[in-house]
């Protein structure tokens, strides 16, 4: 290595030169935890290793700005990382290492969505189940976090809003409407 720069269009990202050459442009999260150094003698192997390393850094970036919007379920950042053309291998790594520093947990990510479901738009407990699937969440976890959800209460919470759009039409019209 004779010489590593910081890449021009990338603050997060370092170029390797080899014999005076561009050889990699790596993250420079790769770079500062495999000591990597000016005057370094790579092998092969070791490149095919950064390469590696580097795929896995970039998925794992690319997963902590996906969930930086909202709290995600395993199976949405599965699609998002294949969506990007990431090999299964990587993905599996990038879930494990976001499972391990708590960053996707599905149960939590259910009570997140339940919660947030019954504040600002009711559903009731078959559509919030539907909804759960829908983002790759198990039958079993679906089940336990739903079980405490009034349907009656939710639709009540639900068409209270729309109830005092209505009142001014006639009996007839609010209650087909409200329906």
């Amino acid at each position: 290595i004779t010489a590593i720069k910081p890449h021009k269009k990338s603050k997060s990202q370092v170029d390797l030169y080899v014999d005076g050459n561009l050889s990699l442009t790596l993250s420079s999260t790769v770079v500062d935890r495999s000591g990597i150094h000016t005057g370094q003698t790579l092998s092969d192997s070791d490149v095919e290793t950064l390469k590696q390393s580097d795929s896995i850094q970039r998925a794992f970036d690319r997963s902590i700005q996906y969930l930086s919007y909202r709290p995600r379920s395993k199976s949405e950042i599965q699609r998002k990382l294949q969506q990007l053309k990431s090999d299964n291998l990587i993905i599996e790594k990038v879930i494990t290492r976001l499972s391990d520093l708590g960053h996707v947990n599905d149960v939590g990510f259910t009570s997140f969505w339940k919660e947030n479901r019954q504040s600002f738009s009711p559903r009731s407990s078959a559509r919030l189940a539907q909804e759960l699937r829908q983002k790759g969440i198990s039958p079993d976890t679906i089940t336990e976090s739903i079980s405490d959800v009034d349907d009656e209460e939710t639709a009540y919470r639900a068409t209270e809003k729309k109830a005092r759009v209505l009142a001014t039409k006639p009996f007839p019209e609010f209650q087909k409407k409200l329906r």
